[in-house]
């Protein structure tokens, strides 16, 4: 588990931190953890010889999806907890991303529950350009066990 303890030590290395995680992953660069340990902020790079954004030409729901849970993995392993999985989630994207584009997740835990050996709760993103459009909203209703 990463320790969050004051604002200094509050940026990571999004490669770092999601090795050995499954992939795709589409964070890069620093991600910055919040005060509470129960949001972050990113970079997302969608990159065209991924074969799913190339070979269409643009980026899909399901790319940004794989963004936001790659988050997930990241909050979790924050918390002490492992074997997340979405229960069900809504999105909606507002306007279409070409490949190769920096663009900002921002991702946070709402309705946490933790119990003894579970936890529970909504994992809400948003990504955004880098001039601060939106692009899409995302929200999923998440279940993880707690790690022992």
């Amino acid at each position: 588990m990463k320790e969050v303890p004051n604002a200094q030590d509050r940026v990571f290395n999004a490669e770092e931190l999601l090795r050995g995680k499954p992939p795709p992953r589409y964070l890069v660069g620093e991600v910055v953890i919040d005060e509470d340990g129960l949001g972050l902020e990113a970079t997302a790079l969608f990159p065209s010889e991924d074969k799913s954004i190339g070979d269409r030409g643009h980026v899909n729901t399901a790319n940004y999806l794989f963004a936001m849970w790659s988050a997930a993995h990241i909050l979790a392993d924050i918390n002490g907890l492992k074997e997340t999985r979405a229960i069900s989630g809504d999105w909606s994207v507002s306007k279409e991303l070409k490949p190769g584009q920096p663009v900002r997740l921002i991702a946070k835990v709402e309705n946490g529950e933790r119990h003894q050996y579970t936890a529970r709760g909504v994992l809400k993103a948003q990504f955004l350009s880098i001039d601060g459009v939106s692009l899409g909203k995302f929200s999923s209703n998440f279940i993880a066990k707690v790690k022992r």
